[in-house]
């Protein structure tokens, strides 16, 4: 569905999934970031900022030491910068391009273009 670009159906595969992943017996299933992931895409690209920032808030107060999660800590960061620039919370979206840069202090040169926005909308955000 999301190859298809069809997001309706991605949030509609996924929504059931995404809280039943952090119950009881499925702590050790890093399948639950990939859920909260695709679902706030599916919503970011369906025009709903304000559900796709639900799911990324989500997946940070997760809180864990998994390797995956660790990966998708600065990314969704940095997701959740441009999410509330986008809603005009410039406050959060400040705090969330930081915290990103204090993530990615050596990136390597694919993400570099990731650490040159989040510093440029850093002083937008700050001038």
């Amino acid at each position: 569905a999301a190859r298809r670009g069809d997001w309706r159906e991605v949030s509609r595969l996924l929504e059931p999934c995404a809280d039943k992943l952090v119950g009881q017996g499925y702590g050790f299933s890093t399948d639950r970031f990939l859920v909260r992931w695709m679902l706030a895409e599916a919503y970011r690209q369906l025009g709903d900022p304000e559900a796709s920032i639900r799911q990324l808030e989500a997946l940070l107060r997760e809180r864990s030491f998994e390797p995956l999660y660790v990966l998708m800590h600065g990314p969704t960061r940095f997701k959740l910068g441009q999410l509330y620039s986008e809603i005009r919370d410039s406050e959060a979206a400040e705090d969330h391009f930081a915290a990103f840069l204090e993530a990615f202090t050596d990136p390597d040169p694919e993400y570099q273009w990731m650490v040159d926005e989040a510093r440029a909308a850093v002083a937008t955000l700050r001038g």
